[in-house]
């Protein structure tokens, strides 16, 4: 079902972009495999999928608390804005995700309803089920469970290199 509603926003992208495959005439949709537009529009829906897929990854890898995964994700010039504080780097950002939220938030479990690409810009719509276990900002535990939304952009090599919260 997560497929089909994954290919049907997809194509909905495609068609709210304008983005339509054909040989120069926007209305032709059938062409010739060595059609250039083809093959470039087929490039370009490949890239996109790739990048919804780096989202993906590196919110599992958080999840799942594989930091080296996360590291390889995310580009040197990485920005982080979000949670009511001033824009951070990469490494600020890990030690944040992983000294902080992963200590201080448990349980979590992500639940990606709506991923959007366009260009290297990747929104992903998702509720994180977590449970305040931890001490978070001088607050100490209370057991209450949250929800967030993100939003991504990606770099030419499909790392992160901004993020939305």
């Amino acid at each position: 079902m997560k497929f089909l509603r994954l290919a049907l926003l997809t194509f909905v992208v495609v068609l709210a972009t304008g983005v339509l495959i054909g040989c120069g005439d926007e209305t032709e949709v059938d062409c010739p495999e060595e059609c250039e537009n083809c093959v470039a529009q087929e490039e370009a829906m490949a890239n996109l999928e790739a990048n919804k897929e780096v989202a993906l990854n590196l919110s599992r890898a958080i999840m799942n608390g594989e930091w080296d995964k996360v590291d390889e994700l995310i580009s040197e010039d990485f920005t982080y804005v979000g949670d009511g504080g001033d824009p951070i780097g990469k490494e600020q950002y890990i030690g944040f995700m992983r000294g902080v939220l992963s200590s201080a938030m448990t349980d979590m479990d992500m639940d990606f309803t709506r991923v959007i690409a366009e260009g290297d810009q990747v929104a992903v719509e998702y509720t994180n089920a977590m449970t305040h276990s931890g001490e978070f900002y001088g607050v100490s535990a209370t057991g209450i469970s949250s929800e967030r939304l993100k939003t991504e952009r990606s770099s030419p090599n499909g790392r992160r290199r901004m993020l939305w919260v």
